[in-house]
C-alpha cells in the first residue's frame, strides 16, 4: 500500500512514479499494469483531505537590536534613530514621550517618576537617552550602527 508520497518519489524515480500514476489513474494492478482491477476495493474515505489542528497564533513580531533590518518596522527604526527608544532585552518595547512619559507598544504608559496606568517597569527597562550607564551607553552604539547599516540597505 502506497501512502503518504510526496515529492522525494518522483525526483529520485521519476519513471517508477509514472508508472503507478499511469496504473492508478487507468484502473490497472499496480503491481504489473497489465490486469484491469476492477475487483479491486479499498476501503476508507474518498478525500485525501484530512482535518488537521491550526498551527497555534504566533506572537506579534517584536523589533529586536541584534537585527534592526529584519525585524523592525520604519516607524520602529525612526523611533531608534531620534533616540526615545525605551529598550529590554535588546527588545524595542516603547518610546519615551516629550512630557518624560513612557508609551509602551502594549497601550500602558507611565510618568517619568514610575506611576501612571502602566505601572513602574523594571529596572532594566531604561530609555536609551537616559543614565550614562555602561550597558545603556552601548545599546546606544549598536542601534546607532544598526540604523546606518539599516538606513545604507
Amino acid at each position: 500500500m502506497l501512502t503518504h508520497l510526496n515529492q522525494i518519489v518522483p525526483y529520485y524515480q521519476p519513471e517508477t512514479a509514472y508508472q503507478i500514476f499511469n496504473r492508478i489513474i487507468f484502473n490497472t494492478d499496480v503491481a504489473t499494469g497489465k490486469a484491469p482491477a476492477l475487483g479491486y476495493i479499498s476501503s476508507g474515505s474518498n478525500s485525501a483531505f484530512t482535518s488537521s489542528p491550526m498551527p497555534p497564533h504566533e506572537p506579534p513580531a517584536q523589533c529586536y537590536l541584534w537585527d534592526i533590518l529584519e525585524t523592525c518596522t520604519t516607524p520602529q527604526k525612526q523611533i531608534l534613530r531620534n533616540g526615545s527608544a525605551v529598550v529590554e532585552n535588546f527588545i524595542l518595547i516603547g518610546s519615551k514621550q516629550a512630557d518624560n512619559s513612557i508609551l509602551y507598544f502594549n497601550g500602558t504608559t507611565s510618568r517619568g517618576d514610575g506611576t501612571g496606568p502602566g505601572g513602574a517597569r523594571p529596572n532594566s527597562a531604561r530609555a536609551l537617552t537616559s543614565s550614562g550607564s555602561i550597558g545603556t551607553f552601548l545599546l546606544s552604539l549598536i542601534a546607532v550602527f544598526g540604523l546606518q547599516a539599516a538606513l545604507s540597505y
